[in-house]
């Protein structure tokens, strides 16, 4: 692929990102069509005459489960079947497939947020526990630290970014900081909020040793 530097010899450097590309796409492929397309048809290949499994069930097969699964996979490819206009029993099936695309595309949704929360709840755990005193107060000076940079992004530009949405309350709100005016009273909420979270959570470490 050096080549290409080559004007007259640029055209053996085709050969190499040919090969490049083509074995990445191939081995990418494999990977996808394996865990994704196989692995959706066997999880979608279920036998429901299979009578040794429980009616009923939440968490392991089961009859019922077996019928839903089939049902859900089945309408739901329905939905995307474009040839013939929707309308009657094959109508009917589409909307049964909406209702399974609303459902499992909402849990996905559902799923991805939780994992956001939960990392933000991680977040705000590592600032309650850096609160105290046996962290020199780190959370307090982070705080400190964020305000000066924000305070000094407002002078140099000029209600260009984040600063203009604080500087938007600066005659509405008392105090300046860097010396113009910003929105102070969030700053003190921020600040009662660390700090009752650092006493609720000495508390509960407290209860927790008794």
């Amino acid at each position: 692929m050096l080549l290409s530097l080559v004007p007259s010899l640029s055209w053996m450097a085709r050969w190499g990102i040919a090969y490049v590309v083509g074995m990445a796409a191939g081995l990418r492929a494999y990977g996808y069509l394996n865990s994704n397309v196989i692995g959706q048809i066997k999880g979608t290949t279920v036998n429901i005459l299979d009578f040794s499994l429980p009616v009923f069930s939440l968490s392991s097969p089961s009859i019922f489960n077996n019928i839903i699964l089939i049902t859900g996979t089945i309408t739901g490819l329905l939905y995307f079947y474009f040839s013939k206009e929707h309308k009657g029993s094959l109508g009917a099936a589409t909307k049964i497939g909406i209702n399974f695309l609303m459902i499992s595309f909402g849990a996905s949704f559902g799923f991805a947020v939780m994992g956001r929360i939960s990392l933000l709840v991680g977040r705000f755990s590592d600032l309650i526990t850096f609160s105290g005193g046996d962290y020199n107060y780190a959370t307090f000076w982070v705080l400190f630290g964020v305000i000066a940079f924000l305070g000094y992004g407002v002078r140099q530009t000029k209600y260009e970014t984040i600063g203009k949405l604080i500087s938007e309350f600066k005659d509405y709100l008392p105090g300046t900081v860097m010396g113009d005016h910003l929105a102070i009273l969030p700053i003190v909420m921020l600040l009662l909020i660390a700090f009752v979270g650092n006493s609720w959570s000495k508390e509960l470490l407290d209860e927790q040793y008794e």
